[in-house]
């Protein structure tokens, strides 16, 4: 008999905040935006870091000032819009937002506290930014520290909530879902923000991938690899 588990509700909520965003009259998904500049010294909503509801709230107040009507502008223009002010998420900051709910309703941890980030003895400077500012200084590299996350070396012990992460660290998904039939993972659903690999794309960044094992007798991480159609990738879960 199958058997289908689930992020908590507080997490799907996070995700849906994302994939949901109501501005103006319409309702968009999130689109991407990494700092590829590393600066520090903006508003995390202008640097990928920001919440569905602060990248709300800075669209709003920025049509204010710029005269710009949310209700009737066209979805494109409106996508161009977020672009241009470098409003959107990034794949880590999307991971730590919805793991933040889930351990948070779960656990009652307070993952953000808890992710080691830098040495303070490496790097005392950059150690105490990242006690004001964790969530910006929260990246791929971070999240797949040994510190913070252990390897799942079998597909079978999957979970909602298990990261998975590209060996280069430059990307992560997000377990949403997994479908379980005879013990045997047979479905997965995974969510993301990546931009496209188009030249002056403008539109939806967070993406939800369906992975289905329907027709391999025993998947394993490799099955799951060729499906994202990716390079080598590893599964880890926070050790919380």
């Amino acid at each position: 008999m199958g058997q289908k588990l689930f992020l908590s509700t507080p997490a799907q909520q996070t995700i849906d905040s994302y994939l949901k965003m109501a501005i103006g009259k319409r309702t968009i998904v999130c689109p991407y935006f990494i700092n590829r500049l590393q600066a520090k010294a903006s508003l995390r909503v202008f640097l990928g870091k920001g919440t569905a509801n602060e990248i709300v709230e800075e669209v709003q107040l920025i049509a204010r000032q710029k005269n710009i009507n949310l209700e009737t502008i066209p979805e494109q223009q409106l996508y161009q819009f977020l672009n241009k002010y470098h409003l959107g998420i990034d794949c880590s900051a999307l991971v730590t937002y919805v793991l933040t709910s889930e351990y948070k309703k779960k656990k009652h941890i307070n993952i953000i506290s808890r992710i080691h980030i830098v040495s303070l003895w490496k790097k005392p400077f950059r150690y105490l930014i990242s006690l004001f500012r964790p969530i910006e200084n929260i990246s791929v590299r971070v999240l797949a520290n040994s510190k913070n996350s252990r390897e799942i070396k079998n597909l079978s012990q999957i979970l909602p909530g298990d990261m998975i992460v590209y060996c280069n660290l430059k990307h992560i998904l997000l377990v949403r879902d997994v479908e379980i039939e005879n013990n045997i993972v047979r479905e997965i659903t995974l969510i993301h923000a990546q931009r496209l690999i188009k030249e002056g794309y403008n539109g939806p960044g967070m993406h939800e991938i369906k992975i289905s094992f329907a027709d391999i007798a025993h998947p394993n991480i490799e099955n799951l690899q060729k499906q994202i159609k990716k390079e080598k990738i590893i599964i880890r879960r926070l050790r919380f």
